[in-house]
């Protein structure tokens, strides 16, 4: 490299690396002296390696764990943005589960990564169209609580062996998902809705107005009535 050329990228990150050598080094740091453009380019490529080590430091080294507490314990001792912390989320997802990033139950964790990074309560916005339901990993203890009860409609309940808590309702109602959840704004709504539990799932609540109308706790199940010979649950949201 010539003393008026500017650098490449590779010059500017070995600078950083420490991986040129003595003469390479003084012309790189001459001519980065000299020029605000190079300077400029080195502090961002300094901050992205320094985001990329950061977001590398949040990934679970053993037994893969998805847990939102855990991801967010890691990412408040760097002070990350949110941004690096869900990127990082969805590439654990996206590595461990097979998840692709973009799909609904991504979305979701991202909403509750979200949540915990800066915990304000957003304003509930409506599915987006042809998406009337919802998907997400559960976490330790997972409520689903319905605004109201209903004059028509019902919950209908299925074990499953999956990663995923889906809920499918029948009619477009809207959600806002938190850490431990998920509440449905369902006033005025005659919708059913179709809930899939995953069967490894430690605790999950359904509620309506506070009442709670079916439980899991392990393997333990409370409902209204016992599950039907498909091995459904079902109950009115009343």
């Amino acid at each position: 490299m010539s003393s008026s050329a500017h650098p490449a990228d590779g010059d500017l990150r070995a600078l950083l690396d420490g991986e040129l050598s003595p003469a390479q080094r003084l012309e790189v740091e001459q001519h980065t002296g000299a020029c605000a453009a190079c300077r400029a380019r080195l502090s961002a490529l300094d901050s992205a390696s320094q985001e990329t080590a950061a977001l590398l430091g949040l990934l679970p080294t053993a037994a893969p764990d998805l847990r939102i507490e855990t991801i967010v314990s890691r990412a408040r001792a760097p002070r990350l943005r949110w941004g690096v912390i869900a990127a990082a989320l969805a590439l654990v997802v996206a590595t461990v589960a097979g998840a692709s990033v973009g799909r609904p139950y991504v979305r979701a964790l991202v909403t509750q990564i979200r949540a915990v990074v800066h915990p304000v309560s957003p304003a509930p916005s409506p599915a987006p169209p042809g998406q009337l339901g919802i998907a997400f990993i559960p976490g330790p203890q997972t409520d689903i609580s319905f605004d109201a009860p209903q004059s028509s409609g019902a919950v209908h309940v299925s074990l499953a062996d999956t990663a995923k808590l889906v809920i499918d309702p029948s009619a477009s109602v809207t959600y806002r998902v938190y850490p431990g959840g998920v509440i449905v704004h369902n006033r005025g709504s005659a919708a059913s809705y179709e809930i899939v539990v995953p069967r490894d799932a430690v605790h999950v609540r359904i509620a309506v107005a506070g009442r709670v109308l079916f439980e899991k706790t392990g393997s333990r199940i409370s409902a209204p009535a016992p599950a039907e010979p498909t091995g459904r649950y079902v109950f009115e949201l009343r």
